[in-house]
């Protein structure tokens, strides 16, 4: 993909210089033209990787159009055919090699030169030692890659010096994103002074996002033998990116990282680092975090803490996060809590749940509580929300339960609401209800035209007809304006 998007880029820089050059002769810009199509045309069989056909279109092309702009990329390319033809290493080397000293200008000359090192690679493991010289040499030219995949290449080759040469190239990085890819082939020595540096790095370096990036590498690298190094790390490094980080690699650790994760979770003083550690703790199958996340909401004052809980109780099989749920919307003292777990139940929807709502509904006197109630009934699967939505909107003693019923039945729709909606209006006696009422209708779209203009004409209250009037004139429906006209003369 990175060979395909520099070449797009390429092309369509041509594209602008070409249009640019207004001056520039018209036969040449249609050869220029020419020479783009027919380029591009070549270029389709290389990532269809028809190498055959390839290679006899890239000779053509050059062979056609000597001068063009896009000489230096088909000689790439005439180079990347050899080397994936597979016919023979050592030629697509001298190929490469060709390129970079003819080419130098070319923005192709270090791919060429790290395809190059990775075929001296092969051609060393195969018994071809002086190839070796040639990456050795590489590693004082082209850019920082290159440099980087030729020292790689010496220690697969069994060069102990170019541990030491990483090393080095390090220490005299400045950029945060080649030191991370060189924390990445320092990750794939396997010696213990590249631990070493690593383990440096991820106590020492200035930049926390690298120390980030070294901690993740040493915890693929070492597994549960890094846990006194992340645990240092841990006390020591006051980078949330970086305790986060850590958090992460104990969370890779299974069991053994559980312990630790608990111990954050418990005692660490910023909140969003506990949520870290409970989030993860979440996704773990440790038998003690139930009983430990069921012992913190009773203690934890934070807030933010407190919802995190709650969502780790939703990702808790069902059979366990159910009841736990229900516990906290018993028993938490905070009601924006209790509403946080009805959220989460109503997600769960299941038998249970419904009926522990249904009686929740009518025995709670916390609006707030009610109310996350009916967003639970609204968000119920296949419509086994909706007759408990009609039940409260019809029954409930508070009118501002019942108007909140009403707006999530409107949004739920059908002729059960429609039939309900009709009927309602004329039994609430609070105007407030019966203004969402019309509004409901409203929301019902086509299907709720012939209701509203019921309500225009009929309705007892002068208020609430004007109302249904106003909604009216917000839908685009032929009966709806016929309506309009018929009150306006009075019929």
């Amino acid at each position: 993909m990175w060979i395909q998007n520099h070449h797009h880029r390429l092309l369509g820089l041509l594209f602008v210089a070409v249009w640019l050059l207004g001056g520039a002769s018209a036969g040449a810009a249609q050869a220029q033209d020419r020479a783009a199509e027919a380029y591009q045309r070549t270029y389709e069989l290389v990532l269809d990787e028809e190498w055959t056909q390839a290679s006899d279109a890239l000779r053509s092309f050059l062979n056609q159009h000597p001068r063009s702009d896009w000489v230096d990329d088909a000689k790439f390319w005439q180079c990347y055919v050899q080397e994936k033809a597979g016919r023979s290493d050592e030629n697509a080397f001298l190929c490469y090699q060709r390129f970079v000293e003819e080419q130098a200008r070319s923005t192709w000359v270090d791919d060429a030169r790290t395809n190059m090192v990775q075929l001296a690679r092969r051609l060393a493991r195969s018994g071809n030692r002086k190839y070796m010289d040639v990456v050795e040499g590489m590693q004082d030219q082209g850019n920082e890659e290159v440099k980087l995949a030729a020292l790689d290449a010496l220690w697969q080759m069994g060069d102990e010096t170019a541990l030491d040469a990483v090393i080095d190239l390090y220490d005299g990085s400045g950029t945060e994103e080649f030191k991370k890819k060189i924390i990445f082939a320092l990750s794939q020595f396997d010696a213990p002074r590249a631990a070493q540096k690593l383990k440096d790095i991820a106590l020492q370096d200035a930049d926390p996002k690298v120390r980030k990036d070294a901690i993740f590498w040493i915890s693929q690298r070492d597994g549960k033998e890094a846990l006194p190094l992340l645990e240092e790390i841990a006390r020591t490094d006051a980078s949330y990116e970086v305790q986060k980080q850590v958090i992460f690699a104990y969370s890779q650790l299974g069991r053994d990282g559980v312990p630790r994760l608990i111990e954050l979770a418990r005692t660490q003083r910023d909140p969003e680092i506990r949520k870290e550690a409970i989030f993860w703790l979440s996704q773990t199958e440790a038998p003690q975090v139930e009983a430990f996340f069921a012992e913190l909401i009773t203690s934890v004052t934070d807030f933010e803490v407190q919802k995190s809980l709650v969502f780790a109780f939703s990702q808790l099989p069902e059979e366990r996060g159910v009841p736990r749920l229900i516990e906290v919307v018993r028993r938490h003292q905070n009601p924006q809590i209790r509403k946080e777990a009805i959220f989460w139940l109503g997600q769960a929807g299941t038998r249970e749940v419904l009926e522990f709502f249904d009686t929740l509904i009518n025995t709670s006197t916390d609006f707030e509580v009610q109310k996350g109630l009916v967003f639970a009934f609204s968000q119920v699967s296949d419509r086994a929300g909706v007759p408990r939505l009609i039940d409260v909107a019809q029954t409930h003693r508070d009118p501002r339960i019942r108007k909140e019923a009403i707006f999530w039945l409107s949004q739920a729709g059908g002729t059960e609401v429609s039939a309900f909606f009709e009927k309602v209006i004329n039994s609430d006696a609070e105007y407030e209800v019966q203004k969402q009422v019309v509004f409901a209708i409203s929301q019902l779209g086509r299907e709720g035209v012939p209701a509203l203009i019921q309500v225009a004409k009929t309705h007892a209250d002068p208020q609430i007809r004007k109302e249904a009037v106003f909604w009216l004139g917000q839908t685009d429906d032929a009966r709806a304006r016929e309506a309009l006209l018929e009150i306006v003369r009075g019929q």
